[in-house]
């Protein structure tokens, strides 16, 4: 299972340098699943869910209300990784980066990328 890999991989201390916010398109149900089930509530420092946002991450009002609520972080600061790669698509569309998740190593092998040019 990947989400132990991911959940570690995120915790490492690089990540202190930022912080890392769970966007998902999912109702009320799955969303409260998810942050008190699952623990991703404790694991990220926020969630934006569809269900809450009102739009869904294919749409740039989803991302549009992010920018909004993370006020002190600017576009090209943020990071958003999707396996859509429509979702892909509109958060590069509204300036972020962006990559297209597809396994755990090319995640490990871009946010080692990511963390090394800063």
């Amino acid at each position: 299972m990947t989400a132990p890999r991911l959940f570690s991989a995120l915790s490492k201390p690089d990540w202190d340098k930022g912080r890392c916010y769970l966007a998902t398109n999912q109702e009320k149900y799955r969303t409260a699943y998810l942050l008190d089930q699952i623990g991703f509530g404790r694991q990220f420092d926020g969630i934006f869910s569809s269900a809450y946002v009102g739009y869904v991450k294919h749409d740039t009002a989803f991302f549009e209300h992010v920018l909004r609520e993370l006020k002190n972080v600017k576009v090209q600061e943020m990071l958003f990784w999707d396996d859509q790669p429509g979702n892909v698509a509109t958060a590069r569309a509204m300036g972020l980066h962006a990559e297209l998740y597809s396994d755990f190593a090319y995640f490990e092998k871009r946010m080692s990328s990511y963390l090394n040019e800063s």
